[in-house]
């Protein structure tokens, strides 16, 4: 489904940071939503919805952050944003493994930071 998403967003002519909000603002209604469905299935439909919508907004994210780079750069850009975005969700697994091994380490390694 992202794959099928992102594929569309290439032919999308609009206004990239406008997509790109609304698609963030969906992702968070469709996590809502989500939450308190009561039927498994309508969960699930819905974790796939938001996987599509994620699909589209994430290539206009990237144009977002990475506007006013010049071409000859623009690879380079695009790559460390895409690094950014990949630290960023690791730090979510290593908070969990903290939390395994003490509860309040996450808090404590984030606040000497």
């Amino acid at each position: 489904m992202t794959s099928l998403s992102s594929f569309l967003t290439g032919r999308n002519k609009g206004d990239a940071l406008f997509l790109a909000s609304l698609t963030r603002a969906f992702n968070g209604l469709f996590l809502i939503v989500m939450a308190f469905s009561p039927w498994f299935i309508l969960s699930a439909v819905l974790y796939a919805l938001r996987g599509f919508n994620a699909g589209i907004g994430a290539p206009n994210r990237t144009a977002v952050n990475v506007r006013g780079i010049s071409e000859e750069d623009y690879g380079a850009a695009t790559s460390l944003q895409g690094v950014s975005t990949r630290l960023s969700q690791l730090t979510i697994g290593a908070s969990g493994y903290f939390m395994d091994v003490w509860l309040p380490l996450p808090e404590i390694l984030g606040g000497g930071l």
